[in-house]
């Protein structure tokens, strides 16, 4: 029902939000608010293709035949309307696995990896005032770089890449960062940016790759 009471009284709330969550609602006010009361399809074919294929790049011990593998085995369970499109999705479902593999190969030289679906709790405080903000979300990757940062990492299967400027000041990202920054994973409080890697769309043969590191004043 209709209310004009207030979502909350007083400084001393704290609001909950996961920073997937942060992202639509700064994309999209009303996509957030609709999804948040129930317009969503839980039985998006899309949905269940995105979750498998995290979960399968997230396996650490995985090699690429190994993951194509796994693949195959669950596509034939996954509700197509048609069998073209199956197939189709299959194709393009394989290529992004190895593009994975190729991209955590090559960056191998660059970062090193701490741990995959990795939880963020707790609270943080940006700006010293208003209500506290309780993070609760999971990172695909937390790397980290030849300074010894952590570097998070958001993998996309989408085929459209946001711009540079857009992951420059992308809210996932930058909540990750700033969680990192308020010491809520043990693994160290520096962190070393953000990185949005594409494994629908390539750049040069390998996986776009988008982001980096947000200075103090943007964290905050």
């Amino acid at each position: 029902l209709s209310t004009d009471e207030p979502l909350w009284c007083g400084d001393d709330h704290t609001v909950t939000l996961s920073p997937s969550t942060l992202q639509m609602l700064t994309d999209c006010p009303l996509r957030w608010l609709l999804e948040r009361h129930g317009g969503s399809d839980a039985r998006d074919v899309r949905s269940a293709i995105g979750s498998l294929l995290h979960a399968l790049v997230a396996d650490q011990g995985k090699t690429e035949s190994q993951m194509l593998n796994d693949l195959e085995k669950v596509w034939e369970k996954l509700p197509f309307d048609a069998e073209w499109h199956s197939e189709n999705e299959l194709d393009r479902h394989r290529l992004m696995l190895a593009t994975f593999a190729e991209w955590r190969a090559k960056s191998r030289n660059e970062l090193t990896e701490v741990g995959t679906e990795v939880d963020v709790a707790g609270e943080v405080c940006p700006s010293g005032d208003g209500p506290g903000v309780r993070v609760r979300g999971r990172l695909d990757r937390l790397e980290r770089d030849s300074e010894g940062r952590l570097v998070v990492v958001d993998v996309k299967t989408g085929k459209s890449p946001v711009t540079k400027d857009e992951a420059q000041r992308h809210a996932q990202l930058a909540m990750y960062q700033l969680a990192i920054a308020e010491g809520l994973r043990p693994q160290g409080e520096e962190p070393g940016g953000g990185l949005l890697v594409y494994l629908g769309k390539t750049s040069g043969g390998r996986a776009a790759e988008l982001g980096g590191q947000l200075g103090e004043d943007q964290l905050l």
